[in-house]
């Protein structure tokens, strides 16, 4: 790959710049991608750090969309009815033989291509989560290219990068449209996310998974997971006016997420939304007993996030696949913990709201069940 705002082309399953602002081959030849990261300019991330701040520090009222894009992830959340940003921006890396899909991720980038969001959040660097980039042409005209917060690349082994993802983030870097994150942030301290943005009664916050102790996949696990919290001053879970919590996942396992995400001084936290991780696949989850089997998976268990009295709606961002996804085990376990659980296979888009003071309001959009 390499972009455009579009720079890019979709050719079959990869990308390819169509503007030459480096070359590609010197690229590939690297052994890894240090030489640009080393041109990384440290005072524009923090220009960049210091806009997302600004513009997600007080939050009274949320709305986002949870695209159909296939078997990928595509998430816009709009604050305060006037900033929008992105949590992926990706589809299905192979082409669907389903005409409905097909339909579905044509329409909803139609739409995306007029919506340039002010940054987009990378949670890794797998293309099903960047590659609908290609897709957005428009973006030119209406200000160029986003900034991009993303996984520093050069913490992943080179036989894990893609060739998409060493020269989006080489350009990207070029271009000084991105922050790169890794776990140097927060230290080993599992209560420091890497990024937050609070005032008044709200909290943005940006995490990052410990990926190196994981065998089930390094890039998927330090991957950047997005907390947003509202209504902090109100502690009573049992109100309709309480705390709300929202969780964006990426493909980052349970196991591998700080243990600030779920504790926060000594308490449980419980979550309103949680986008579940990896399309609802059997490796998010843990050793998991339903219906006296026990399933395995990553040796987690989810329950430490949901010993609340919220009940809450659990989003899987899936698309027709061959991968089982989204899995019964992991299905079964949110069930389990309360969740009502929807999916993007049939639909859309799944729209979510919570909106003056009130509790979060989800709705399905083009549903054919």
């Amino acid at each position: 790959l390499l972009f455009s705002a579009s720079p890019t082309i979709r050719i079959q399953a990869y990308l390819q710049l169509t503007e030459q602002i480096i070359n590609s081959d010197e690229i590939f030849k690297l052994k890894n991608i240090n030489n640009f990261i080393e041109q990384y300019n440290k005072d524009t991330s923090k220009l960049i750090e210091d806009d997302i701040v600004k513009k997600t520090k007080d939050i009274s009222n949320i709305s986002g969309k949870i695209y159909n894009v296939g078997q990928g992830n595509c998430i816009s959340i709009t604050i305060n009815e006037k900033y929008n940003i992105y949590f992926d921006i990706g589809e299905s890396i192979n082409p669907s033989n389903f005409t409905n899909e097909n339909n579905f991720i044509h329409e909803n980038y139609l739409y995306i291509q007029k919506e340039r969001p002010e940054f987009i959040i990378l949670s890794h660097w797998h293309m099903d989560h960047f590659l609908g980039i290609a897709r957005c042409e428009l973006w030119k005209s209406k200000g160029g290219i986003p900034f991009w917060i993303a996984p520093n690349l050069n913490i992943i082994a080179k036989s894990s990068q893609s060739r998409a993802a060493m020269l989006l983030c080489a350009f990207l870097i070029k271009q000084e449209r991105i922050l790169l994150f890794d776990n140097n942030r927060r230290g080993n301290n599992n209560y420091i996310p890497a990024l937050e943005s609070s005032m008044n009664n709200s909290r943005f916050s940006l995490w990052q998974g410990g990926g190196n102790k994981s065998p089930n996949g390094i890039v998927n696990n330090v991957g950047l997971i997005l907390k947003i919290s509202l209504n902090l001053n109100n502690n009573d879970n049992f109100n309709r006016n309480g705390p709300q919590n929202l969780l964006f996942t990426g493909d980052c396992e349970y196991m591998q997420m700080p243990e600030g995400i779920f504790k926060e001084y000594g308490q449980t936290v419980g979550y309103d939304l949680v986008v579940t991780p990896h399309h609802g696949s059997k490796y998010a989850v843990c050793n998991y007993k339903a219906n006296n089997r026990t399933y395995k998976g990553s040796l987690y268990s989810f329950s430490r996030c949901v010993e609340s009295n919220i009940k809450g709606r659990a989003i899987i961002s899936v698309g027709v696949n061959n991968y089982k996804h989204p899995s019964v085990e992991h299905i079964a376990m949110l069930r389990e913990h309360g969740f009502s659980v929807y999916n993007t296979i049939r639909c859309l888009r799944i729209d979510f709201s919570i909106k003056n003071d009130s509790r979060l309001h989800i709705k399905t959009v083009n549903n054919k069940i």
